[in-house]
């Protein structure tokens, strides 16, 4: 669901197999594919209306895994 009105859309999937969608505020957006996909394979991003990235979807660091750390990070705070 997205909260950020600068959000425009969202891309995510494998690199063959990306799809994009628009975004409208506090609606959900659901992406689904024909195969099976690891998560780590996905790497949802959002971008805003001149296709700049401001979000990835990960964890706070690369060796780090806590599952509260999965969530979307600003590309802007690094």
């Amino acid at each position: 669901m997205v909260k950020d009105p600068g959000v425009s859309y969202i891309e995510i999937g494998p690199q063959e197999r990306r799809l994009r969608k628009e975004a409208t505020l506090d609606k959900p957006i659901t992406f689904s594919w024909d195969v099976p996909y690891q998560w780590n394979e996905l790497t949802p991003k959002a971008f805003n209306k001149n296709g700049e990235l401001i979000y990835e979807y990960r964890f706070a660091k690369t060796n780090v895994t806590k599952a509260e750390d999965l969530r979307w990070y600003s590309t802007k705070e690094e």
